[in-house]
């Protein structure tokens, strides 16, 4: 019989991986895919735009692209190996995201004692159901990496001390990547003064390599605008009520998000004294950000694995102090495999059929965009939000109202004929709050591109329900109808498929004439 060394087995885990991470990204449609490809195409061509080049409700509108290079990057990959080879480029960014935190097991006590083989094996498969579920060829993915690295860092002392005169490059490197540098910046911060404090020592020459990390982001193509970028994203509130991807973590359907929390709060807890003041405070700061936005979990996840493997480690050499301690682990180990194999099934087969359907299925209006590249409309398209990096993509002949760039988006135009917020807009007119035909008239819209309404399922008959009792104690129920106001204005559905509709004014035609 042949044995299989603990490393091959290792390296076949992740070669299975990366083949899973290039299915699902194969599969997978990010509604921000097409905006970012057309961006890449301008960078290439003509140079890192200064405005809004895709909207015409905010042209003049200083857009800072935090990702421009990725944008380039995917727009290369794309035109090289198409999709499927840009898949393959971001499978391996989040291999290697796991594969660097994985290696962070070896950097401390476990390393140095015999330990057996099977303590590690089921927070791995929560780890990755995790990273799993928001995997895609989008930007933030490279973030992870990033973020791993930083932590591979920083957590093994003589590495630190090695490798820290370097990392004001590492930032350089990572401001001109993705916006998350801010993230990384908060995270080389926090663990300086949190060092200091534990050893009650000043580490004057961290802080001044964390300065400097500061400054060096100023190299970027927009300057000080980056951080202005970053800013109005964090500090929009509204994001978390209005964008799916930026919602609290405790309204997602992910079973393992609540087995790694609990399992690593108990852990972490039960050890706080094994575990550094540093990693401590990180966890926990994660840990918030991930419960007040989704999109943070894999971030939080590159923290809590290590901490989860030690804890199950400090509990297996608890359990060797006892009779038939290690026999009861074994088992409690076993079943705790078993429920986290079937966790990782599950959901890995959830987020392929969510894949499949935003790639594949029948998200975006593809039969409909045809028709329009047929029949260019005369006036502007109105659509709905996450279409509108799809349109920019697929519909370069038409600017678009909105995309995905723009919910913290707002200033005061120069120009009376641009939108202080072109979000703030569409979701009034989508609710009714704000006049569309005012709106319409300004921009001369003549095209209205919208999603067919869905036969009402149990679930919305419930909410319906629900809503129709909350009146009773106050609550204002939303009736409005978009479509239902178009079409009681005059405006004509001259397409309609099992995804869209295309409602056309056809008072615009006259007025041209």
């Amino acid at each position: 019989m042949v044995r299989i060394s603990q490393t091959s087995r290792l390296l076949l885990c992740f070669v299975i991986l990366f083949a899973a991470f290039w299915l699902k990204g194969n599969l997978f449609l990010d509604p921000d895919f097409g905006w970012r490809l057309k961006t890449g195409e301008l960078v290439l061509t003509q140079g890192i735009p200064e405005t809004d080049p895709f909207t015409y409700t905010m042209p003049s509108f200083p857009w800072v692209d935090h990702a421009w290079s990725q944008s380039l990057l995917m727009y290369i990959a794309h035109s090289l190996s198409g999709y499927a080879g840009l898949a393959l480029v971001y499978s391996l960014f989040a291999v290697l995201a796991l594969w660097i935190t994985n290696k962070r097991l070896k950097l401390d006590t476990v390393k140095k004692l015999t330990t057996p083989k099977y303590f590690i094996v089921f927070p791995f498969f929560l780890f990755v159901s995790i990273l799993f579920t928001f995997f895609g060829v989008r930007a933030q993915v490279l973030s992870w990496l990033m973020h791993g690295v930083l932590l591979f860092i920083l957590f093994e002392p003589e590495r630190f001390k090695r490798l820290r005169n370097f990392l004001p490059l590492f930032f350089l490197f990572w401001v001109n990547l993705h916006g998350s540098f801010a993230s990384g910046l908060a995270t080389f911060f926090l663990f300086v003064i949190v060092k200091a404090i534990r050893e009650r020592k000043i580490d004057r020459g961290g802080l001044i390599i964390f300065f400097s990390s500061i400054l060096i982001t100023l190299i970027n193509p927009y300057g000080a605008g980056v951080w202005r970028e970053v800013w109005s994203s964090i500090s929009d509130s509204s994001l978390r009520w209005t964008i799916v991807e930026w919602m609290p973590a405790l309204i997602m359907l992910d079973v393992a998000m609540v087995v790694l929390m609990g399992i690593s709060l108990a852990l972490t807890l039960r050890y706080r004294k094994k575990i550094t003041l540093e990693e401590k405070v990180l966890y926990f700061v994660f840990l918030l950000q991930a419960m007040a936005s989704r999109r943070h979990l894999p971030l939080w996840a590159l923290v809590a694995y290590p901490i989860t493997v030690r804890g199950v480690y400090f509990v297996w050499l608890e359990a060797k102090k006892y009779k038939g301690g290690v026999e009861r682990f074994r088992k409690m180990n076993s079943i705790a495999w078993v429920f986290c194999l079937i966790v990782f099934f599950t959901q890995s087969g959830l987020a392929l059929h969510e894949a499949y359907l935003l790639g594949f299925g029948d998200f975006y209006p593809k039969k409909a965009v045809t028709f329009l590249t047929r029949n260019i409309p005369e006036g502007e398209i109105f659509s709905e939000y996450g279409w509108g990096g799809y349109l920019v993509w697929k519909l370069p002949e038409k600017k678009v109202f909105i995309d995905g760039r723009m919910p913290s988006w707002r200033w005061k135009p120069g120009d009376e004929a641009e939108l202080a917020s072109a979000f703030d807009t569409y979701t009034g007119i989508q609710k009714g709050e704000i006049d569309y035909k005012e709106v319409f008239k300004k921009y001369e819209v003549s095209t209205v591109l919208w999603s067919k309404a869905k036969k009402e399922t149990p679930i919305d008959k419930l909410f319906s329900d629900l809503e129709d009792y909350l009146v009773v104690f106050g609550l204002e129920k939303d009736d409005y109808d978009f479509l239902t106001d178009l079409e009681s204005n005059g405006w004509k559905k001259n397409y309609e498929d099992n995804v869209a509709v295309i409602y056309e004014n056809p008072d615009f035609s006259k007025k041209s004439e």
